[in-house]
Formats: structure tokens, sequence, C-alpha cells
């Protein structure tokens, strides 16, 4: 027999390891893990609370779990998800989730497809939070965001200063003069969403409204990837040669294939290949792709 016997245990380092892969790697097993010991419990919990989706499918509930035993919870929460496709709880379970997301003090990524209010309570609420990638799927978002910075120019929301990664769901990118409002903002995706009977013409016109969108907004130096993503492959290739047409060779435009709809599903991803890593790989290609022809011309 070796030399470990019934009532040794492993060193705690070790322990902690092999319940967190657990976690990691069967999501459903977080209960019965937590319910192993205090100190295991200890270490699950933020491993589970980590992401968190709010939605029509028992979003309700979670929103109350965390308005009732938040105090516990909310500070592990780094990625928040949550939508509503429900019109009767649209007006209603923002409200209760904006309560949360405001105790959410460690949370970075946010993807928020609530419609915004007039009011501007979710502008606000989302404008104090120090997110470093926010994704939205409504249209005019950014306007709400940017309407309500410039209503109180001296103020200084966190998200101005921490936001680098923002993904749209619009068919053409912001002026430049609202992007500026982001000054440490480094990536930004549009989701050039497309019904599938789109003709030629107006395929052929929204990628000359993408083109012209994008021209203002690339001498902001900070700005290192540019990416416009569309569900379908076809016509993402066919974004590239109507931007070398207009002379657009900036290597920080990206055409990327997403299979999906909304590409903030993949700012998700824990396995390192969601959207931003696929357009900075296509950034880095179009560098060295330039560099070699360069070379060749020399």
């Amino acid at each position: 027999m070796g030399s470990f016997y019934r009532g040794q245990r492993l060193p705690v380092e070790l322990e902690c390891l092999v319940f967190e892969e657990a976690a990691k790697r069967y999501p459903l097993m977080y209960t019965p893990l937590r319910l192993v010991a205090r100190r295991v419990n200890k270490w699950i919990i933020p491993i589970q609370f980590e992401e968190v989706y709010f939605s029509d499918f028992g979003g309700a509930s979670r929103v109350e779990f965390f308005l009732t035993w938040g105090n516990g919870y909310l500070t592990h929460v780094r990625r928040v998800f949550c939508c509503s496709e429900d019109e009767d709880e649209s007006e209603t379970v923002p409200l209760q989730v904006l309560s949360v997301l405001r105790e959410m003090h460690n949370l970075r990524h946010l993807a928020f497809w609530y419609e915004f209010d007039e009011g501007h309570a979710i502008a606000h609420t989302i404008l104090e939070l120090s997110l470093t990638r926010l994704s939205t799927s409504v249209d005019d978002a950014f306007i709400h965001l940017t309407s309500h910075i410039r209503r109180s120019p001296t103020r200084k929301y966190p998200l101005t200063t921490t936001l680098t990664h923002l993904e749209l769901s619009m068919g053409a990118f912001p002026p430049a003069e609202e992007l500026r409002l982001f000054p440490v903002l480094t990536h930004i995706a549009i989701s050039w969403v497309q019904s599938d009977e789109v003709t030629d013409q107006d395929d052929e016109a929204e990628r000359e409204a993408i083109c012209d969108s994008a021209v203002p907004v690339l001498p902001i130096t900070e700005l290192q990837v540019l990416a416009i993503c569309h569900a379908s492959p076809i016509r993402a290739e066919k974004l590239v040669p109507t931007l070398n047409a207009r002379g657009i060779n900036d290597p920080r435009v990206v055409s990327v294939y997403v299979e999906n709809d909304h590409a903030d599903w993949y700012s998700f991803c824990v396995d390192g290949n969601d959207l931003w890593h696929r357009a900075d790989a296509a950034v880095t290609e179009n560098r060295a792709r330039l560099a070699k022809g360069k070379e060749q011309s020399m």
C-alpha cells in the first residue's frame, strides 16, 4: 500500500484546485460541491457567481435572490448577461435588475439587451459601472449613453475611464466625436444584422454606409480594432473588397463572421475564442500581410 491512508487530507492548495476544477467542468455540481464542507463552499461560490444571466427564463427569481441574499455573492460577479423578450416584463424587470447591477462593484463585462428607458435610469446606472466590456443589441443604446454624458459635462462617470471594448447592434460606426467621450476605448464592433431576403442592391448600399461611417473614426489612434460582425460568412467576405475599393486599407478594420445575429454572445466565451480574440487575430494577420507587401515592393 502507498503512504496515503484513510483520513489523510490533501494539501489545502491541491484540494482547492481539485474542487475548483470540478466546479468549472461540471456547473450542475455547484450545489452538491458546496455542501461538502464550509471550506469547499468558500472555494465554489466565486466560481458559481462569476457569471450571471438575467432573462425571462428564471431571471426574475434570480434577481429576487440577489436582492435578498446578495451581500455575500454580488462581490464575486464579473460578467452579466441580461435580456427580456417578454413585453409584459420589459418595463418592470429592468428596474429590479438595475438595483442589483448597482451593487455589483466588481462587474467588468455586461451584455444588456433591454430597451433603454426615456428617463435615463438605465443609461445612468451603466455609466456608473466600471466596465471594461459592454455589449448591447439596442439600436439607440449608445445614443442614450452619450446624450446622458453631455447632459452633465462636468461629471466624471466611471464607465468613460474604464471601457475598452464596445459592441453595438447597429449598421454603422458611431460618430467620432461620440466615441471620443470614452478615451480609453480600444475595440469597437458593430453587429451588421441583415435579413436573408435582402437584395444585392440594398446589401451594397449598406456596405457603402459602413465604409462611410468608418472613415471619420480611423483618425482615433487609440482604437486598435474596428470590427464589423455578421452572421453570414458570405456577406462578411464581401465587405473586404468594398473596403479596399474605397481605399480603406487600415489593418484595424476587420470583417468578422459570427455564428449568431448577436456578436455579444461571443464576448462571454471563456475558452479564448471569443469575438475579440478573433478580431485581434484578424488585425494581426492584416498587419503581417501589409508588412509583407511592403517588403516585396522594396
